[in-house]
């Protein structure tokens, strides 16, 4: 049995912004995102996490790095970039101001018609979506003990949650995901149950090791 975490990034100048980055390089955290990484830090505690996957992103790395600190060479040697779990490919909205892109027909599908969705010379919902969900599998099947932690974006989980629980991509948007939030899954033998959804208080150490 292997507990799964997901967990999205601390708030990232952009995010305070409103300004859809996606891919592009160099975002950092916030002042009040470094802030969540600490607490984050302090929340995962002794988590007995084995085998650590995080997004290129650098505010994915900063996200993670005050835990990743605090833990044994051993455990801080577990880090992998995975690029399934990138964010987004925005295309020409890379950049773009939500507000702006938010009076689009475009972003009217993307809310309400996921399944038809792609962003302008970008990504489609669809793609990113089995891109995460192909990290996923490959982390589970090669998951020998331990836990397992994906660092990655609010897109990218509110679709892999809502793949894992058998919902329509369409109503991925239903799903609320926030800055430096854990959502926790149990996988055994193909089978899955979600313990946690969008935590940003509790004490993740005691359950991903109990």
């Amino acid at each position: 049995m292997s507990r799964v975490l997901l967990i999205r990034h601390a708030q990232s100048t952009a995010n305070r912004q409103g300004v859809l980055t996606g891919q592009k390089p160099g975002i950092s955290l916030s002042a009040q995102g470094r802030k969540q990484a600490e607490e984050l830090a302090l929340r995962l505690g002794k988590s007995k996490i084995t085998q650590l996957r995080v997004s290129p992103m650098q505010r994915c790395l900063e996200t993670i790095e005050p835990w990743i600190n605090a833990q044994s060479v051993k455990s801080r040697r577990s880090l992998v970039t995975d690029h399934g779990v990138n964010e987004l490919d925005f295309g020409d909205w890379t950049g773009k101001k939500i507000i702006t892109v938010s009076r689009t027909r475009e972003w009217s599908r993307v809310q309400n018609k996921a399944s038809t969705a792609r962003f302008p010379n970008g990504e489609s919902l669809v793609e990113v979506q089995k891109r995460a969900r192909a990290s996923f599998n490959e982390a589970v099947s090669s998951s020998k003990s331990g836990a397992i932690a994906l660092v990655t974006h609010a897109d990218v989980i509110k679709l892999l949650v809502a793949d894992l629980l058998g919902l329509h991509v369409d109503e991925f948007q239903k799903l609320v995901i926030d800055n430096a939030s854990v959502t926790v899954f149990d996988y055994h033998k193909g089978r899955i149950r979600l313990l946690t959804l969008n935590d940003s208080r509790s004490n993740i150490e005691e359950l991903v090791n109990s």
